[in-house]
């Protein structure tokens, strides 16, 4: 089973905002597995939650993103658009040689109403995957 790292905008002028970004990007990694049938590494959504939001950790962060990302079979950007942090994780495929998918243009919110997929299985399998990939212990 290949593995994406699956980047999506997460930084934004509100707290609430930030949240939805966070909700949107799992809904995209729910679709894709789902969908594709490949692990989805996108551990942005766990430092995100423990790390406040300053200059310093926002680098400790894009740091573990690109230890991750090499580690990964592609590189998939979801959502609206293109953030700087996604910029440069593309950047950090590119010279792994790791295939870039570009699928923003189908814009924010996921595909479907991923709802209705088993979530427990998803995180299940996903943790699964990882650890097979060597992401986390």
């Amino acid at each position: 089973m290949a593995t994406i790292y699956l980047a999506h905008e997460y930084f934004a002028s509100t707290v609430e905002q930030m949240q939805q970004n966070r909700t949107n990007a799992a809904k995209w990694g729910i679709w894709i597995a789902h969908t594709f049938g490949v692990g989805v590494s996108a551990d942005w959504l766990w430092w995100t939650e423990f790390l406040s939001e300053t200059p310093e950790n926002r680098e400790l962060g894009l740091r573990t993103d690109d230890q991750c990302i090499v580690k990964c079979d592609e590189f998939w950007m979801v959502g609206a658009r293109v953030s700087s942090g996604m910029a440069r994780g593309r950047g950090v495929a590119q010279d792994h040689q790791i295939k870039v998918r570009d699928v923003t243009h189908l814009g924010r919110f996921a595909p479907i109403d991923v709802e209705s997929y088993g979530v427990n299985t998803f995180v299940t399998q996903t943790l699964v995957d990882l650890r097979l990939k060597g992401l986390i212990p």
